[in-house]
C-alpha cells in the first residue's frame, strides 16, 4: 500500500505543490483523493528535496490542502509499433 500525504502547500491552476514527501520519480503518476472520496489523477512535473510539483490531468476543482496525495510508482510512456503508424500510451511500474 502506498503512503498518503496530506501536505499540499498550494494549488495554482492545474498544478499542486506537495511538501515533505519521500523521494518520487519524474513523470510518476499521482492519485489525489478529494473530500468526497473521488480520485483525480496527475503526473509529477518536478521534484526537489522538499517540494514536488504535480500537474493534474482532470483539473484542480475540489482539491484543497487536506486532499490525500498518493504517488503510484508508475509512469506513462508512448510506444509505437513498427507495424503501425499509431502510438499507444502505456504505463510502467518502477
Amino acid at each position: 500500500m502506498t503512503k498518503e500525504y496530506k501536505t499540499i502547500r498550494d494549488v495554482s491552476g492545474p498544478l499542486i505543490f506537495v511538501e515533505k514527501t519521500e523521494p518520487v520519480g519524474y513523470s510518476e503518476l499521482v492519485n489525489v483523493t478529494l473530500d468526497d472520496g473521488s480520485v483525480k489523477r496527475g503526473q509529477v512535473l518536478d521534484t526537489a528535496k522538499d517540494m514536488v510539483v504535480v500537474q493534474m490531468f482532470e483539473g484542480t476543482g475540489g482539491l484543497n490542502r487536506g486532499s490525500g496525495v498518493r504517488f503510484t510508482g508508475e509512469t506513462l510512456f508512448a510506444a509505437k509499433s513498427s507495424r503501425s503508424s499509431q502510438a499507444q500510451v502505456c504505463h510502467t511500474t518502477r
